[in-house]
């Protein structure tokens, strides 16, 4: 290519450049491929120069001289070296308008358009693009750097500089009016899509004592719901539920419910309509006396009467009032009444001898009151005998009357008295005819301890078949007891004298007994004995503390029998302790003198005086004793001063001692000449029960024994008792 044509290739560049900057601003820095802020890039060739060195042509070949124009978007602009560097500022100054367009026929390959109608070299790209906030320091579109974008931006999702009250829209970078989270929202609301609402997320966002419980902020010191913590329900069962303090409780019970255990757990528990034990209210039990009792709808009603009772008045309270196994008026039901002369048994009208007024037994027959029944007389286990005076009252077989309350009481095996109506004739009932039961067993006589019978003298036994002595020895005396399991316990005496007998206090009927209440026993010395001197002689009382007071104090006496020895036949005799407590004893000032203690009052009564010096006592009713005398003569004594004192019969012989069995009612003795015999209450049908090898003290056991305690240290023997009345 000819210099010229280059020269001329040069203008035209120039030319377009020019007008290209004019509208652009855009210039070509032939040192880089890039575009200056000023202007787009033209790809050119990179030279180490910052000119455009256009190297000459080669001229050994005419072909070389082509010079190959590329494209704006060309890499490099290739054309032959020159002889010399040639750059814009060596060219001649031209006319821009006579700037050919058209190389011609020498160079073909490079196509320059014209500017007009031209492709535009570069694009429009926008606001500049950032990299850092420092970039966005002065950017009215937000002082953040999106580097995402390279826009200078409001805010981002990730970078929320939006004020208080506003939250960055994510579309667009920008703030808007709403929530962003929970913590731009009052406490106990929360931000849900940029709103606040009610609610929480945790408990950290409610006020002070309220927890998030379900999504909302509670009160768990108030709120049934959640009670205490969350989730715990307070919900007691028929019952309007109240939640206090975080515990729950009950505030009001449902209809005809009740909280009767004031336990919230269980709520309202009880069913007032229905509930036996609540019925109405609480602790209002549906009972009625001898029935069983329902509750219907709050209000007590019978359900059934008991076996042997009607409901005869209809009245709830006093339940199912009648009996009617034995009234007469009310025999089996309500209503039915038995005639004249008859009793209702078992629920049945029969015939009764016991009535006033009703049948009369045939000759050669008794009534036997154990059921009223005409028997042949002395048939076994007939229950019969007179009738006598007891206050009002007048108390026939198996009753006998007391003289404290002066009214019938229960005697012999019978259990309780019956009293008829309109006459106060009163008579022992529910009197077996077999000796029941006991509820001890006493000692056997081979196991009773030989520390008991070192030395014994007095003998008895209590109604919890515990064995007693009082001992004759030299030197100081003793109470003793032993238990059915040979257990001795002792009481010493408070002076150098001798001990005579020992009573205790028994039921006048069969029934559960204890250990005897009162126990009381006699110190004796005859006057040439050399017992200590100043020591009244007289009844002592044995205390819990183990001490054995005088309570009757006595004077020397003496006599004949009952043992024919001058140191045993001496001082007070006839020790008695009765049902009731007392104690009697005779001999106390003289002989034949009959004196009673009151351990209630503590006072002594001369009761009565007897002919001969009395030798043993056992109490024949509440209201008397049966003394024995010398000689053997017995006597009925009443207990209070100035009553009746009557000779029943004799025995033959001195007594040494007098016992009395419950269950038949007959009286037992020994006697000086060896016999230990029974009689009736009348002091007839007389019975040799055994022999003693001596002198000897008895007493009867609650399981149906007879012991019998040889004088001055035993042994003891025993004999069988009647298993019938």
């Amino acid at each position: 290519m000819r210099a010229s044509s280059l020269m001329s290739l040069l203008v035209v560049l120039t030319v377009a450049c020019s007008e290209s900057a004019s509208s652009n601003s855009v210039r070509v820095d032939a040192a880089s491929d890039t575009l200056s802020p000023d202007a787009p890039a033209t790809d050119t060739a990179s030279t180490p120069d910052a000119s455009l060195d256009v190297a000459a042509p080669d001229t050994s070949s005419p072909d070389a001289a082509s010079l190959d124009a590329p494209s704006l978007d060309a890499p490099s602009l290739d054309a032959p070296s020159l002889d010399a560097d040639l750059t814009l500022d060596a060219l001649p100054d031209l006319p821009l308008a006579d700037a050919p367009k058209d190389l011609g026929p020498e160079a073909p390959l490079l196509d320059v358009p014209t500017h007009d109608g031209a492709p535009d070299v570069t694009a429009d790209l926008g606001p500049p693009r950032c990299a850092t906030d420092a970039d966005c320091a002065a950017d009215a579109r937000g002082s953040l750097c999106d580097v995402a974008s390279g826009q200078c931006v409001r805010c981002t999702p990730a970078r929320d500089l939006c004020p208080s009250g506003q939250y960055c829209v994510a579309a667009t970078s920008t703030c808007a009016d709403g929530c962003r989270d929970d913590d731009a929202c009052a406490l106990g609301t929360r931000c849900a899509d940029h709103a606040c609402v009610a609610g929480c997320a945790t408990s950290a966002r409610c006020s002070a004592g309220q927890s998030c419980c379900d999504g909302a902020c509670t009160d768990t010191q108030t709120s049934s719901a959640h009670c205490g913590a969350c989730d715990a329900r307070c919900a007691p069962p028929n019952a309007t539920p109240a939640c206090t303090a975080g515990a729950c409780g009950v505030l009001a019970c449902s209809v005809s419910f009740a909280n009767c255990d004031g336990m919230p757990a269980n709520g309202c528990e009880v069913d007032l309509r229905t509930d036996p034990a609540h019925c109405g209210r609480c602790g209002s039990p549906a009972a009625a006396p001898n029935a069983t009792a329902v509750c219907r709808e709050g209000t007590v009603a019978i359900g059934a009467c008991n076996g042997g009772f009607a409901d005869c008045d209809e009245a709830v309270a006093n339940g199912c009032e009648t009996p009617t196994r034995d009234n007469n008026a009310h025999c089996g039901a309500c209503g039915t009444a038995c005639a004249a002369g008859g009793r209702c048994v078992s629920g049945g009208c029969v015939a009764d001898c016991r009535l006033s007024g009703g049948v009369a037994c045939a000759a050669g027959t008794v009534c036997d009151f154990t059921d009223g029944q005409c028997r042949a007389a002395g048939s076994r286990c007939a229950l019969t005998g007179d009738f006598v005076p007891c206050g009002a009252e007048t108390c026939g077989p198996g009753a006998t009357c007391n003289p404290r309350t002066m009214r019938c009481a229960a005697a012999l095996s019978c259990r309780s008295v019956l009293c008829e109506e309109g006459t106060a004739r009163c008579w022992g009932v529910d009197c077996p005819c077999e000796r029941p039961a006991a509820s001890c067993v006493t000692i056997a006589p081979t196991e009773v301890p030989a520390t008991f019978l070192s030395g014994a003298f007095g003998f008895d036994i209590d109604d919890a078949c515990n064995l007693y002595t009082a001992t004759m020895l030299s030197g100081p005396d003793f109470v003793r007891r032993v238990s059915p399991a040979g257990v001795v316990t002792t009481w010493t005496s408070v002076a150098n004298l001798n001990m005579g007998e020992v009573g205790v206090q028994r039921r006048i009927n069969l029934g559960v007994g204890g250990e005897a209440a009162n126990i009381a026993f006699t110190y004796i010395c005859c006057a040439s004995c050399g017992c200590a001197s100043g020591t009244p002689q007289g009844v002592g009382h044995v205390q819990p503390d183990l001490s054995l007071p005088v309570v009757v104090p006595a004077v020397t006496t003496t006599g004949t029998g009952p043992f024919g020895v001058n140191y045993l036949d001496t001082g007070p005799y006839g020790l008695g302790v009765s049902p009731l407590g007392e104690f009697f004893v005779g001999n106390v000032r003289a002989n034949g003198d009959w004196y009673r203690y009151d351990t209630d009052t503590r006072s002594i009564t001369a009761v009565a005086t007897l002919p001969r010096r009395i030798t043993a006592s056992t109490s024949f009713d509440l209201d008397t004793m049966l003394v024995a005398v010398e000689g053997g003569e017995l006597y009925l004594v009443d207990r209070a001063p100035g009553g009746l004192t009557r000779r029943l019969g004799t025995l033959g012989a001195d007594v040494q001692s007098v016992r009395r069995d419950p269950f038949t009612g007959r009286f037992y003795a020994s006697l000086r000449d060896r016999r230990i015999v029974s009689i009736r209450s009348d002091v007839t049908d007389l019975r040799v029960e055994t022999m003693a090898a001596r002198g000897s003290r008895i007493a009867v056991s609650p399981d149906g024994w007879l012991y019998v305690l040889l004088e001055e240290g035993g042994p003891v023997s025993r004999v069988a008792l009647p298993a019938t009345r």
